[in-house]
């Protein structure tokens, strides 16, 4: 069964869940995409294998909470995405999903996301990218051709990586790695070589009063701001301060608390 709503096309998959086929009718393409989470008493689950493939004026896409799994190549050749919204509840995305996102540069991985696919960037414009905690692998061709690329943060479960994973990326340079991965394999088109990377670096940056630290524990850190602050208004202090925690990859402010007596 299929259904046809808000100018998209949805395959009932079970009583529960349908799947997403693409836009309806096809040449009905549009530059701003905002999937529902519900159509008619089912549940968005599964963005369908290329419902969006070469949807060549497609640029700004939010995915709904409810979807779970993007299958192979959905969003392929999407030439003009620009940004993409992956809710958490993201499990899987699968080969080439993102291939040839030519002006994709910044993508946030779910947290929950079991692991990365064949090809899954191929080719797209990533400038950084930061996996989450518990990916163990890099496979093939995963960010193959990404020429933008510059900087990389590997989680510390980090084990594999395939050959050919960051082939032609020549902007490169930069890997935060665990102390297990010394280097990368890399092929700039003429030759292999080795790049070397540096060691883990902390998730987030602090700065409390001026003095600056790192950690990986956000929430305690947040509750030691919480803390510090309680300590100084019961016992009346007259010295102004802020806290603030920036994510240590990208420079982007988290969270921040300020004082005034």
């Amino acid at each position: 069964m299929v259904i046809h709503e808000m100018g998209l096309s949805f395959s009932v998959m079970n009583d529960y869940d349908v799947k997403v086929l693409g836009f309806y009718p096809r040449r009905e393409e549009k530059t701003r995409l905002a999937i529902p989470p519900h159509v008619q008493g089912y549940r968005v689950a599964v963005i369908g294998k290329k419902a969006f493939y070469d949807c060549t004026k497609l640029r700004h896409v939010i995915l709904p909470p409810s979807v779970h799994t993007i299958e192979d190549e959905a969003f392929g050749l999407c030439a003009s995405l620009e940004d993409i919204v992956l809710p958490d509840s993201i499990k899987h995305i699968g080969k080439g999903a993102f291939e040839d996102t030519l002006a994709l540069q910044k993508v946030v991985l779910p947290p929950h996301l079991e692991s990365l696919s064949e090809g899954l960037f191929y080719g797209s414009a990533l400038h950084r990218i930061t996996m989450p905690e518990h990916l163990t692998e890099i496979p093939s061709g995963c960010f193959y051709d990404c020429e933008w690329l510059d900087f990389v943060v590997l989680p510390n479960a980090m084990q594999k990586i395939a050959h050919d994973a960051f082939h032609y990326c020549y902007r490169l340079e930069d890997v935060a790695a665990p102390p297990a991965i010394t280097y990368i394999e890399m092929f700039d088109g003429i030759q292999e070589w080795k790049l070397e990377t540096t060691s883990r670096q902390s998730k987030y940056k602090v700065v409390q009063d001026g003095n600056v630290w790192y950690t990986d524990d956000y929430e305690l850190t947040v509750k030691g701001f919480g803390w510090d602050i309680s300590y100084a208004r019961e016992n009346l202090s007259t010295h102004n301060f802020t806290c603030e925690i920036f994510d240590n990859a990208t420079g982007e402010l988290m969270h921040r608390e300020e004082y005034k007596f």
